[in-house]
């Protein structure tokens, strides 16, 4: 058993705060931009990025998450140096998004507008903003954990995308409903910081676009907060999985009520501890990839060409092929892709978080092969640019997830077997951790 002495020097502390990013500008592309001038484009509600600061009295970690898509590796370098010249490590900074699809990508996709350097660095100074701010609030705090669960996922792959489903009534396939939870008790100031994590896409708002909105998330985090609260989203391994219902703002606060229904009712009885043991573990691995054939480029560019008018998919199809062309050309690129996968154990609570768009089986098995109850697995971390990790199976079975979604994000497709590596180290990674020695 792991024994700590306690003392006044060592005890717990947290702190949060927030910045908007909201993108007033029609330039900085959401997903639903495409490469489309936009003429008109309303903001539902504010976006921001939320940080949340934990102190054991020897190590800081921090916690942050951005309202966007992804995190490129541009700005996840950024954002790590810039926080360094506030005294914090760069081992123990933690940068997620919440995936929403009516945010700002994050990153310069194929197919969309590139994002205003401008933005950029406004991101950059909104996070350190947020992390600033949030180390000064620091004070003495416990943490309890709890879960609930919510049925209002469903399998894209398995039941339908979101043209064919929009009911609640509809079968959920294979998804993840757990609702995880951390609640932070303040000492002084009464509040409660609530980290919860949730595995869906959020695409609940569909109607009117391109609008700006922080989609159930957001909603979610808003209502936390005028509770004399924080919220803090943690996105799930939602690859393949969907919320049933979409539509206007209505349908999105109905999630959100949902939702914080829910986490009322697992955190009515939580019970708060002091002094939680914190330790943080990081690992850099390579994920296997498929590097193209120039040959093969070659041909379907020739094949693309003599197309007049190329739909949305083959206009991203040729304008990859032609960089990957480019690219094979003058360099030898590696056939892998090196990932942080990095795991946070804070009391009884374990935090898996894995980059990109995770497949929903992964994060089942990760939480099985574990077997402790407060396990939060949260993809769309750190530098997310390898995009969807499928399942082997997904390899067979085809589609957009497997075939085309990686030439979006400009990299190479990833090797059938690159998910089950991926669990395989974040399993080991959180195996090394005290929680299963005491």
């Amino acid at each position: 058993m792991i024994k700590r002495k306690l003392s006044m020097q060592n005890i717990f502390k947290a702190g949060f705060a927030k910045a908007d990013i909201t993108p007033y500008s029609k330039s900085i592309p959401t997903f639903y931009d495409y490469d489309k001038k936009v003429k008109e484009r309303r903001v539902i509600d504010p976006l921001e990025v939320r940080a949340t600061i934990l102190n054991d009295g020897g190590k800081k970690v921090v916690l942050i998450t951005f309202d966007l898509i992804v995190i490129d590796n541009f700005l996840d370098k950024r954002i790590r140096k810039e926080l360094t010249s506030i005294d914090l490590n760069p081992k123990n900074i933690i940068i997620t998004a919440t995936h929403a699809h009516t945010t700002p990508v994050g990153m310069d996709f194929i197919g969309f507008n590139p994002i205003p350097m401008s933005y950029k660095k406004l991101l950059i100074k909104k996070a350190r903003q947020a992390v600033s701010e949030a180390l000064k609030n620091q004070e003495p705090a416990t943490v309890g954990f709890s879960n609930g669960n919510i049925y209002l996922g469903v399998n894209r792959r398995e039941i339908g995308r979101v043209s064919d489903v929009n009911s609640l009534d509809i079968e959920s396939g294979l998804v993840d409903p757990s609702l995880n939870i951390m609640q932070i008790d303040m000492a002084k100031s009464q509040r409660k910081i609530v980290l919860f994590n949730f595995t869906g896409h959020p695409i609940t708002v569909t109607k009117q676009l391109p609008v700006v909105s922080a989609d159930y998330p957001g909603y979610v985090c808003r209502m936390l907060d005028k509770k004399k609260g924080f919220g803090q989203f943690l996105q799930g391994p939602c690859g393949n999985v969907n919320i049933k219902i979409h539509g206007a703002k209505k349908v999105t606060e109905y999630v959100g009520r949902v939702m914080l229904k829910e986490i009322a009712k697992a955190t009515r009885y939580i019970r708060g501890y002091k002094n939680p043991l914190l330790e943080i573990k990081a690992k850099w691995i390579k994920i296997p990839c498929i590097v193209p054939k120039l040959v093969d480029l070659k041909k379907e560019i020739e094949k693309l060409l003599e197309i007049h008018s190329l739909d949305r998919i083959s206009s991203v199809t040729l304008a990859w092929d032609k960089k990957m062309y480019n690219l094979l050309k003058n360099t030898r690129p590696k056939n892998y892709i090196e990932v942080l996968i990095q795991v946070l154990r804070i009391g009884k609570g374990l935090f898996i978080f894995l980059p990109g768009e995770v497949f929903v089986e992964f994060g089942l098995a990760i939480k099985k092969e574990l077997g402790i109850r407060h396990v939060f697995v949260v993809a769309y971390a750190n530098n997310s640019e390898i995009g969807y990790v499928p399942t082997r199976e997904a390899y067979f079975q085809g589609g957009s997830e497997v075939e085309s979604e990686y030439k979006f994000y400009g990299t190479f497709q990833l090797a059938p077997h690159a998910g089950e590596i991926l669990t395989k180290e974040a399993i080991k990674l959180a195996k090394r951790t005290n929680i299963f020695k005491e």
